[in-house]
Order: C-alpha cells, then structure tokens, then sequence
C-alpha cells in the first residue's frame, strides 16, 4: 500500500472514531481532557505514518537496509513518542488517563492496520514471482 493511501485510511479512521468517540462522550470530558485525547490520536497517526513511510522506503532494499529502517525507526519513534508525551504531561498540563488511553487505543488500531498492510504486501511479492 502506498503511502498516500495508507494516510488516507489513518485519516479516515481518526476522523470515523474521532466523531462516534465525541458523540459517545458528549459533555462527560472537559476541554483539557478532549484535547488530551486528540493529541493521543494524533501522536499514534504520525507514528504509524512514521513506521509506513520508512517500511515503504526500504521496499526493494536489500535486507540489511530493511532492518536498519525498521528497528532503528522503532527506536527512534519510541524516544520521540515519549518525548512528546512528557511534553505534554509535563509542560502543557494535559490529563495523563485520557492521553495514555489515547495513544494506546489508537496504536493498537494502527499496529493491526500495519500488519494487514504487511501482510498483503507479502501477498502482492509472492503472487508476483
């Protein structure tokens, strides 16, 4: 899948469960608390984003340049990821629950959405040969 495409299907997903999400807790969060949680989607769509982009980069790489890409993004995102969610906490004052529920409730969408991606790219390699 392609990069495009896949950040359209992270946007569309954010925007579906953002909207059922927002009607569902109409008036039981306050303002710090929403914002909390928006940026925990947010933070979890730029890391899958993250993750595609350099899975997409190392296609047709040799497996050498495949790993670096891979475990040195995963490392790298990790310090970023918590970078921004001690910047948050720490600095911008935004609730800790709503935030953590936040980010792991998405990555956990995201971390399916990038197996299925995975999976059907092994798919299209080996109907290819």
């Amino acid at each position: 899948m392609s990069l495009a495409r896949y950040a359209l299907v992270v946007a569309s997903i954010l925007v579906a469960s953002l909207t059922i999400l927002g009607l569902a807790l109409r008036g039981r969060l306050e303002g710090p608390a929403q914002g909390a949680v928006l940026f925990g989607a947010a933070l979890a769509a730029v890391n899958t984003l993250s993750a595609h982009a350099l899975l997409c980069w190392s296609r047709g790489r040799p497996l050498r340049s495949f790993m670096i890409a891979v475990l040195g993004g995963m490392a790298g995102r990790m310090v970023v990821v918590l970078g921004f969610l001690m910047i948050a906490m720490m600095a911008w004052g935004l609730p800790t629950l709503p935030l953590i529920a936040s980010l792991m409730g998405y990555f956990a969408v995201f971390q399916a959405l990038e197996f299925a991606s995975l999976r059907g790219a092994q798919a299209s390699a080996v109907e290819a040969q």
